[in-house]
């Protein structure tokens, strides 16, 4: 390690003025323990208590909540705009259709892009809620109401799906959080 002129390496340092590179806040060695059991509790030795990073803004886990629910109502009008059901099955050209590719692959990166700009640090497991939400309701109404022009997904095909576009809210949560960090914005980490 290079020292600058006029420093002092730590072992030579009095006690009193080493860093202390952890934060760690302990007492003096050379201090004894209380002997009896009937001494005040601030006469205790303190134990070492390490610092828990930087301090996070109280409005921070606020604006992941205002982000995912900007994100469900985002996802939700998309969903419906697009007039596409992932639940609904009404053969193979359900996949032949490019609104339905939409709703799976497009509409969850873009909610999950908007939940992480609003959202900030945490972002990309804050877009995984408008799909983590809205898609379990609508398989559940769905597959309570019976219809004769669709079959609603069996489980494992509706999990597959869910898992796919879970995968792309949370790389649209992240290249929101990282766009906001880019951006400047407070409590932004990626």
């Amino acid at each position: 390690m290079r020292l600058l002129p006029g420093s002092i390496p730590d072992h030579k340092r009095p006690a009193s003025r080493q860093r202390n590179p952890l934060n760690l806040t302990m007492t003096d060695p050379t201090e004894s323990a209380p002997s009896s059991p009937d001494s005040p509790a601030s006469e205790l030795p303190r134990t070492p208590v390490m610092d828990a990073g930087p301090p996070v803004h109280p409005l921070a886990p606020m604006m992941g909540v205002i982000g995912a629910a900007l994100g469900c109502t985002v996802y939700y009008f998309l969903v419906e705009l697009m007039g596409i059901r992932v639940e609904m099955w009404y053969g193979i050209e359900t996949f032949a259709d490019p609104r339905w590719f939409a709703v799976v692959a497009v509409v969850p990166a873009v909610s999950g892009l908007v939940t992480g700009l609003v959202a900030g640090r945490y972002g990309k497991w804050y877009g995984l809620l408008p799909v983590a939400i809205l898609h379990p309701i609508e398989f559940y109404q769905l597959s309570h109401q019976p219809s004769q022009e669709y079959v609603v997904l069996g489980y494992g095909l509706f999990l597959f799906f869910m898992v796919i576009m879970l995968e792309l809210g949370l790389m649209g949560g992240w290249l929101g959080e990282l766009a906001r960090k880019r951006m400047g914005g407070s409590q932004a980490r990626a």
